[in-house]
């Protein structure tokens, strides 16, 4: 019994956890899951969180820009694509 139950949290554990999205200017806690995910598993919402970055007074922009630059080259399409 014991092997199946840690066959099941090896498992779960491998199955990837959704991507949570940047739902209003102070939200930290999904920024940090984000920048913690890191890329590429956030490449399906880089133009989203672009969208966050166009206000520079929003909270969440002064930590998102940072993370958005570190990408570096492969973010560069998807800033031609939304700007």
């Amino acid at each position: 019994m014991e092997a199946l139950l840690a066959e099941a949290d090896f498992f779960a554990k491998m199955r990837p956890e959704p991507l949570p999205l940047i739902n209003h200017k102070d939200d930290f806690r999904a920024l940090d899951r984000l920048i913690e995910f890191g890329y590429p598993r956030v490449a399906p919402v880089l133009p989203y969180m672009l969208e966050w970055i166009q206000d520079c007074n929003w909270p969440v922009a002064h930590r998102l820009a940072p993370f958005l630059a570190s990408i570096g080259r492969p973010i560069l399409a998807e800033i031609r694509r939304v700007f």
